[in-house]
């Protein structure tokens, strides 16, 4: 893959648009980016990673930080990439999300993420998935890996130089993928601790169930080293308890049959001690219902005495029941007279409020038609004050535009003022200068034949006269100025001279700008207020615009007052007079009306009075509510005075029953007692409880024995289940655990070497061997890397460790004790070795342009140059490699440059240099 041409718009630091051409670089060598810290060298690199796999390199950079803080908001943010692949050309552009300016309206919108690639023959791809996809079918490799491959940071590659096997082995599962051999790893290993637990958990439970065995004393079990010997001993408890249930179930079976003869003769001695107390209680109950039954039959006598007042009674409910229809038409006419009067007196009120509202309406028409007659000229007086007030506001803004040109005007002045102040100190500086130079001008002409003198020799010709003998030679003072002395001052006095010249030139300019305006804002106020001179005109303004100001707000208020009235002359003229004449109208029209439905109200109210005087007189209650009443009450003391009668009669036949069923229980329990002898009960019932109290004891004893032999035969399953899966368990986690220690190499006694960690080494071991043939070109076959076999603690992990082999000395040391000149070639060299072991585990792919990130700072001349001749090394074969480095130089070396500056204003600028 080699980049053809690139376009940058609003990203990282580049504000706008830029474009770089690489085909002006050729075709292979090396090329430097260089330029300001933080201009946006590495962000070069960054383009065409996330061109090609929508991702910037490095791990700190993301997508969403793509976008520039210089760019404007209309200002796209996107990479377009042109490269080149196998003999192909392809275009692809990119650009992330990010907030932009709406294309019409106001305010912000987001830009969604687009992506678009053109194959040569083909219809552009602009699916993201699919252009992923494409791309890396296109170069051979993927994102991470093309970052590993064509961008050699020496910062991260110093870290792996100098990291242990642990860190290494970090980074390489994600350079080589050997992800799955460590998760066969970690996989075995939590297999192994999930066997252990598993074993652990079984032990626990059989230690459980075996502390669980109930012995007849009350003590507990321990689980022995022999788990076979524990359950024969648990066996021999369940059998010992069988036997002793057998035994009593056939003491209990003898005990049962004692305790059900006891009971029988209770029983009956508790039924004849029964009989007897029922008898005397029955003979009692008789005594009393006889005694009650003389009583009952004297209270039904009196009650039907009451008889013939319910008769009288009956007659007067019969009575009230033949007026009932005259109380209905009396409610009825009561209620008419009280609507009538009522209805009258409301009438006569509001006929009153209806007169009252008559006149109160024509007071108030006379008012308003009143006050819309002075109101009729309002309209026209508001039109002269608008016309009034347009005028005085025009003046307004001349004169305000007037005051600020006073102030314009005295900006310039001072603006002038500082520059002729600046004009006579720079001059000042150069006649200063001026005089310096003429003394050491001077000073250096006097001086000339003592400087000649200093060239003289005996024996060689004077380049004045010619004389080969030099008796007196001049002698030069100390005071005596150089010529670089000399052309320094001169260097002095010319600088001098331009600033002098600039700011002649500066305060020449202002002084005619300030003239040009002061005649143009005297014209303006001699038309604005007459004067022909500035003196005091500013003042003079002023007051003229606070007093036009005065006259502006006085007509404002004036229109608003003038607003108000003809407001008030539409309000009369359209709501409140029409308003008042209905008002009028109508009261008038209510009164006539109320007036003639009074006179037919009291004419029918006279007649009805009479007609309720007669009814009244006729009936014996005042009401049909009072008859009502006074009929309840008499049917109420009636059905009382019978209910009495039916309640003594039922009362005497009540208790005639009674007595014939205490009769019955008497003959029927002295024929029961008839020839039986008394028992003893309390002696009967001492001997049943002794009996009882065998056979509890007896079925505790027996529930005790059976609980615990089924508790310790399900406990004795369960220890058998569980010892056959222990046994299980034991043996997967011997082999199991000897599995794990060997891929994670944890074996006692062994080298520390994981299975991933082999794998790796095996990669390792190619990287080396690519890396060494560029460290020794750059060290002159002083170093060579070499893995280190065995590992400095024999508690750490090994295998990927590295030594550096010095053959100048036939020493093998530590990476570590390289210095920062010897490191930087080390990492250097392991980069690309790296790179290389990429591009071939990738199935040979061809990256034709390559990047190096900085590191060049700490190497000396010599190692400087190694360095260069082992990448030129690595440029040759129609292969670009880029150095990004701001080192001075580098940039005399190389000649192909790309010149990334910052703009003062934010934002990069690119500049190509062959």
């Amino acid at each position: 893959m080699r980049p053809i041409n690139l376009k940058i718009s609003g990203f990282g630091p580049y504000a706008g648009t830029v474009e770089i051409d690489f085909t002006r670089l050729g075709n292979n060598g090396l090329y430097l980016i260089t330029g300001d810290t933080g201009a946006g060298k590495t962000t070069i690199f960054d383009a065409i990673a996330y061109a090609l796999y929508g991702e910037p390199s490095g791990e700190n950079r993301k997508v969403s930080m793509l976008r520039s803080m210089y760019a404007a908001a209309d200002t796209p943010t996107e990479v377009e990439l042109v490269f080149s692949c196998n003999g192909k050309e392809y275009r692809i552009r990119r650009n992330p999300e990010y907030q932009r300016t709406k294309k019409s309206g106001t305010g912000m919108t987001t830009e969604a993420a687009k992506q678009e690639l053109y194959c040569p023959g083909k219809q552009p791809i602009t699916r993201q998935r699919e252009v992923d996809k494409a791309v890396r079918e296109i170069i051979g490799i993927d994102g991470n890996q093309f970052s590993q491959i064509a961008m050699i940071a020496q910062g991260e590659f110093r870290k792996l130089l100098k990291a242990g096997t642990e860190q290494r082995s970090s980074i390489f599962r994600n350079v080589f993928k050997t992800e799955r051999f460590q998760k066969l790893q970690d996989s075995l290993k939590a297999a192994y601790k999930e066997v252990c637990d598993a074993e652990s958990n079984a032990r626990m439970s059989v230690e459980q169930y075996v502390s669980g065995i109930r012995t007849e004393d009350g003590s507990t079990m321990e689980l022995s080293p022999q788990i076979q010997e524990t359950i024969e001993a648990i066996r021999c408890l369940c059998q010992a308890d069988e036997a002793r249930m057998r035994t009593l179930a056939e003491e209990l079976k003898t005990v049962e049959a004692q305790l059900v003869s006891a009971n029988t003769e209770l029983q009956t001695a508790r039924e004849l001690d029964a009989a007897r107390k029922n008898l005397e209680k029955a003979q009692a109950e008789e005594k009393t219902a006889r005694e009650k039954q003389e009583a009952l039959a004297a209270e039904q006598k009196a009650a039907r005495e009451r008889e013939p007042e319910i008769d009288a009674k009956t007659k007067e409910i019969a009575a009230i029941d033949a007026q009932m229809p005259k109380y209905s038409q009396l409610d009825q006419l009561q209620l008419s007279v009280g609507s009538l009067e009522k209805q009258i007196q409301k009438d006569s009120e509001t006929l009153e409020t209806a007169k009252a509202t008559m006149e109160e309406a024509e007071k108030n028409l006379e008012k308003l038609k009143a006050e819309a007659s002075s109101l009729v000229d309002c309209g026209e007086k508001k039109l002269k004050l608008e016309a009034e007030k347009k005028e005085k506001e025009k003046r307004q803004t001349e004169l305000v535009a007037l005051v600020a040109s006073f102030t314009e005007l005295d900006k310039k002045q001072s603006a002038l003022l500082k520059a002729q102040n600046q004009y006579k100190r720079d001059d000042q500086a150069y006649e200063e200068a001026k005089r310096c130079y003429d003394q050491k001008y001077r000073a250096y002409l006097d001086e000339q034949a003592g400087i000649l003198a200093e060239t003289l020799e005996d024996g060689v010709a004077c380049p004045v006269c010619g004389s080969v003998h030099h008796p007196a030679p001049a002698v030069k003072t100390a005071e005596a100025p150089t010529r670089e002395a000399l052309d320094s001052c001169h260097k002095a006095m010319e600088t001098a001279r331009k600033t002098a010249e600039k700011a002649s030139r500066a305060a020449g300019e202002l002084a005619a700008a300030f003239e040009e305006r002061k005649a143009q804002v005297l014209t303006k106020a001699s038309a604005l207020i007459g004067c022909d001179t500035l003196d005091h005109a500013a003042e003079l303004v002023q007051a003229e615009l606070e007093v036009v100001e005065g006259d502006v707000k006085s007509l404002e208020k004036q229109i608003a007052v003038e607003r108000e009235n003809q407001s008030r002359h539409k309000e009369l003229e359209e709501r409140l007079i029409p308003a008042e004449e209905k008002i009028r109208t109508d009261a008038d029209n209510q009164i006539r009306e109320i007036g003639d439905r009074m006179s037919g109200n009291k004419a029918t109210l006279k007649e009805q009075e009479k007609q309720l005087t007669a009814l009244r007189t006729e009936l014996t209650y005042a009401s049909e509510d009072a008859a009502v009443a006074e009929k309840n009450a008499l049917v109420k003391r009636c059905e009382a005075m019978r209910q009495t009668i039916r309640s003594a009669e039922a009362a005497v036949l009540k208790n005639k029953e009674e007595l014939a069923k205490l009769g019955g229980q008497i003959q029927e329990l002295t024929r029961q007692l008839e020839g039986k002898n008394n028992l003893n009960l309390e002696e009967l019932e001492k001997r049943a409880d002794v009996v009882q109290q065998q056979k509890d004891s007896l079925s505790n004893e027996e529930k005790n024995v059976h609980g615990r032999k089924e508790a310790n035969s399900i406990a004795l399953h369960n220890i058998c289940q569980k010892a056959a899966e222990l046994e299980e368990l034991t043996q997967k986690m011997k082999w199991l655990g000897a599995l794990s220690q060997t891929a994670n190499g944890e074996l006692k006694g062994k080298e520390k070497i994981k299975l991933e960690t082999y794998i790796q080494m095996a990669y390792f071991e190619q990287v080396l061997i690519r890396a060494n043939q560029r460290l020794r070109i750059m060290s002159g076959g002083q170093y060579e890397l070499v893995r280190k076999k065995i590992a400095a603690d024999a508690r750490s992990q090994a295998g990927l460790d590295i030594d550096v082999k010095d053959y100048y000395n036939g020493t093998i040391r530590d990476s570590a004790s390289l210095s920062g000149g010897e490191s930087f070639m080390a990492s250097l060299a392991l980069a690309l070795g790296l790179s290389d072991e990429i591009q071939a585990s990738a199935g040979g792919v061809q990256i034709d342009s390559m990047f190096v990130d900085e590191g060049f700072g700490s190497l000396d001349e010599g190692t400087l140059q190694k360095a260069m001749n082992a990448l030129s090394s690595l440029a040759q074969d129609n292969r670009m490699v880029g150095i990004i480095s701001h080192v001075g130089e580098l940039k005399e070396r190389i000649d192909k440059q790309i010149l990334v500056t910052k703009g003062k204003s934010g934002g990069s600028q690119v500049q190509i240099i062959v």
